[in-house]
């Protein structure tokens, strides 16, 4: 009997310490100040207020998160997975994506010198 508890509680502090290292091993993320990044058909305007950069272990994939304002008026979010290649997998929204040139847009920006002054990272 005391095997058997012993060994359950080895057991969970073993799964507890493992999850927190995969936690801790997942992502690195930015603020990034509400980044302009581009402006759509609808004139909806887009501008990046996340990245999270993930652990190679995930991939080396990159979220980035952008709302939309119109009129000072929430037009919902829309969320770019960029695999390591450039290539994008468009996650989901409240909003819509009318191009793939607004992916590049945005791939171009989360790259560029400039976002990287502006970002603050965490994690």
């Amino acid at each position: 009997m005391v095997k058997k508890v012993l060994s359950v509680m080895l057991l969970t502090v073993g799964i507890i310490l493992s999850s927190q290292l995969i936690v801790s091993a997942y992502a690195k993320w930015a603020d990034v100040d509400d980044y302009y990044a581009y402006t759509d058909n609808r004139g909806v305007d887009y501008y990046i207020y996340y990245i999270q950069y993930m652990d190679e272990m995930y991939g080396g994939s990159i979220y980035v998160d952008l709302k939309g304002i119109k009129n000072n008026q929430d037009k919902g979010t829309v969320r770019y997975m960029f695999q390591k290649n450039g290539n994008y997998i468009f996650e989901g929204s409240s909003g819509k994506i009318e191009s793939n040139a607004y992916a590049k847009k945005v791939y171009d920006i989360i790259n560029s010198e400039d976002i990287k002054k502006h970002r603050k990272l965490h994690g």
